[in-house]
């Protein structure tokens, strides 16, 4: 005999004595997503799996007993995840074309969006995820499902969304608040039906309150009012998918006041162990209502002698699971797949630096390295990898240098040195800007030094700055202000060139007015870069896009490009080893 019957929200199986027993109990193993309760000694079953199983059960001539909450749960269920059409007259704005064989792939993410509370939308970067939830909340919020969004994004993301809102859904601007150092406390403000902030504005808001979490949540509790008409958006949830951080608290302490959750980014997770956090804001029961270490558990070989949750392998059965969960509550696009998009021309610039640059790169590395770790031949690879952003810095501005612990003679180069006439790459960039003289340019660093004298050497061209440490006008917040960049770059034929940092304007920013961009450096973040290129290269773009990479040859320029090409590079290489010798140390610095 089986006993169905129901749990804290769960559908769980019982099987008492029968010779059938080990049927029954591979039925619970493959059938769905199902796992074993100990504390209740019975299968807590994938909801949409259980008729199938109880129709197979009674197959092999075994009684089900069903109990009246369990049938009750199973309507419900069925009532909620019934696949209704997508109400049509609700999109604002049509949807794209995309490339065979996903013609329709945005209307199909709406379809599947608009039947589910709890999904993630991980599609690439430039597929139209923003429009894809916010069509979905504009039927939601004229068929009366809801009344209250919280929607988090990116630091940059903040004004995009903000203005997104009334172009895809009926939401009037006048009931839209942005959260942020100035306005700290909007959840108080209950005439607001949506809140948008980004990650590190919503700890300001709660440290607000006293860092008193419970009562920054108890006044989110009271803005929503009732958590069935209330719907949260993590959009760029990679955010959140670090267990120990600050904002990913704070989310987790808030979400159960909201029934509709949705969490949206091209970039999920390169590591497995980052679906912990997402699947867990989306449904604690995608997550088996386990603390990470108890997941980790669950999925992995874990624990070492320098740590209990260091993961050595993956349990190939249970990581099957996994992504079976994942799949079955997300949709995932990757923008080559979907887009018709203009092509998008790479070439990658090669150049020998000049001799009064190479001589300042060449001599910094080995003062640096001789101070920093007294020429010892072997210097742990940890260390060694600390000390990349100091030595990438005489490379791609050496005026920046402080003079401190170096040589008289390393220092007077330096003084020498000038930026426009001894940078070869200012030369490659005026070149390019020469040749595309009517296109809308981005010029990408990571540095905002480099970002100064870029724009002191193209002053003439009235050049837009944004970068992190840009100088905010008073009374402005930094989204504010990026917003307000953005749109002068986007509509004033006057601003040709926006030099950009590539941390800081990565992501959520659409700007496909400049249909061309020049890497003149980056960081060594794979994500970031890859991101940043599809601030031009997206929808909406409707002309050839050019894309333009300057690489220093026989330097850490080389070692970084080749980080941007393969996000594993450094790790295959180099990492792999506890120390890096000399010959490893001048195959990095040298791009060997």
């Amino acid at each position: 005999m089986v006993k169905i019957y129901s749990l804290n929200g769960n559908i769980l199986l019982s099987i008492f004595k029968t010779n059938k027993f080990s049927e029954i109990l591979n039925m619970c193993k493959t059938i769905g997503n199902n796992r074993f309760s100990a504390s209740e000694k019975a299968w807590v079953l994938q909801k949409d799996k259980v008729e199938q199983i109880i129709e197979k059960v009674k197959n092999l001539g075994e009684s089900v007993e069903i109990t009246d909450s369990a049938k009750q749960l199973l309507q419900k269920f069925k009532e909620e995840n019934f696949e209704k059409e997508f109400p049509k007259q609700y999109l604002k704005v049509p949807p794209i074309v995309g490339k065979e064989p996903f013609l329709n792939f945005q209307l199909e993410d709406i379809q599947k969006a608009y039947n589910k509370k709890r999904f993630a939308i991980f599609n690439d970067t430039g597929t139209g995820k923003s429009y894809i939830i916010l069509s979905v909340l504009n039927a939601f919020l004229n068929e009366g499902k809801i009344n209250k969004v919280l929607y988090i994004t990116s630091n940059s993301g903040v004004w995009d969304i903000y203005n997104k809102f009334p172009i895809f859904s009926d939401f009037k601007k006048e009931e839209l608040i942005i959260g942020n150092k100035k306005v700290r406390r909007p959840f108080e403000q209950f005439d607001k039906k949506v809140v948008i902030c980004n990650y590190r504005s919503l700890l300001l808001m709660a440290n607000d309150y006293d860092n008193n979490i419970t009562q920054f949540s108890n006044k989110v509790k009271e803005w929503v009012g009732d958590k069935s008409k209330a719907v949260i958006v993590c959009d760029e949830s990679h955010n959140i998918a670090n267990i120990n951080a600050k904002q990913t608290k704070v989310v987790h302490a808030i979400k159960g006041y909201f029934d509709y959750r949705y969490a949206l980014t091209g970039t999920p997770a390169d590591k497995k162990e980052k679906y912990y956090s997402q699947l867990g804001f989306l449904d604690e029961n995608l997550i088996h209502g386990k603390n990470y270490f108890q997941w980790l558990n669950y999925y992995a070989y874990i624990g070492n002698a320098f740590s209990k949750i260091a993961i050595n392998s993956w349990k190939a059965d249970k990581l099957k699971e996994l992504q079976a969960i994942v799949s079955q509550n997300c949709t995932r696009r990757l923008a080559k797949d979907v887009l018709l998009l203009p092509d998008n021309v790479e070439k990658t610039i090669n150049v020998d630096i000049l001799p009064e640059h190479y001589d300042i790169y060449v001599n910094y590395a080995k003062e640096y390295l001789r101070n920093k770790f007294s020429g010892s031949n072997k210097i742990l690879t940890k260390d060694f990898m600390a000390c990349v952003p100091a030595l990438i810095l005489p490379l791609d501005n050496p005026t920046a240098v402080s003079y401190e612990n170096l040589s008289s003679s390393l220092a007077n180069m330096i003084r020498k040195f000038n930026f426009e006439k001894h940078h070869i790459k200012v030369e490659i960039v005026k070149d390019i800007l020469e040749d595309i003289s009517e296109e809308k340019v981005i010029i990408w660093t990571s540095h905002p030094s480099v970002a100064e004298k870029l724009q002191e050497i193209f002053k003439k061209e009235n050049p837009l700055v944004l970068n992190g440490t840009v100088k905010v006008p008073a009374g402005m917040t930094l989204d504010e202000y990026k917003n307000k960049i953005i749109t002068e770059f986007q509509e004033k034929k006057e601003h040709r060139i926006l030099i950009a940092g590539v941390q800081v304007l990565n992501s959520a920013v659409t700007i496909t007015k400049a249909s061309v961009q020049i890497y003149f450096d980056t960081d060594f973040n794979y994500v970031t870069t890859k991101q940043s290129q599809a601030r031009i290269y997206r929808i909406g773009q409707d002309k050839t896009v050019h894309t333009f990479k300057i690489i220093a040859n026989g330097t850490l320029d080389v070692t970084r490009n080749k980080l941007m090409e393969n996000k594993n590079y450094v790790n295959e290489k180099f990492l792999s080893n506890e120390y890096i010798d000399n010959d490893m140390a001048e195959s990095i610095l040298f791009g060997k």
